[in-house]
């Protein structure tokens, strides 16, 4: 329960923080990639880590994962500062689904009345925010 409470915490921290990129200009792309660059230089002095790590066959798919996650947060940064935070949020939210979905399909995984629940409750939550959103812009004009 403390990990879903701090993973909630730190996703809003996260996005607050892009939305305060935006207002006190600072250089998103600069600011993501400092991030990235402390992380791997504090991991590698944390865990004394050799040089030999590059020979493993697991590396180049982690240097891609790591290239795929600096692109996903640009992204998510750059809708943040246009569309606000709640929107982008649901938007990362429903990125989850998919592959949630995918799994499911892929792994042959037993599907029960609690996992249909819970993707149906998603995908409504998701489809209501979006169309509140729409409703409040069509009142104003």
């Amino acid at each position: 329960m403390i990990n879903l409470a701090l993973a909630i915490l730190m996703t809003t921290i996260l996005f607050v923080l892009f939305k305060e990129f935006k207002r006190n200009k600072i250089n998103t792309s600069q600011a993501i990639t400092f991030n990235y660059l402390s992380a791997f230089l504090i991991s590698i002095i944390s865990v004394n880590m050799n040089i030999s790590i590059i020979t493993k066959e697991w590396f180049l798919h982690a240097i891609l994962l790591g290239i795929f996650f600096v692109v996903m947060f640009n992204i998510m940064a750059k809708s943040t500062q246009l569309l606000g935070i709640s929107i982008s949020s649901m938007a990362s939210k429903m990125s989850l689904i998919i592959p949630v979905i995918g799994a499911i399909i892929i792994h042959n995984t037993s599907i029960n009345i609690y996992k249909t629940l819970g993707i149906i409750i998603a995908i409504i939550s998701i489809y209501l925010t979006f169309k509140k959103d729409n409703i409040q812009k069509k009142s104003i004009l």
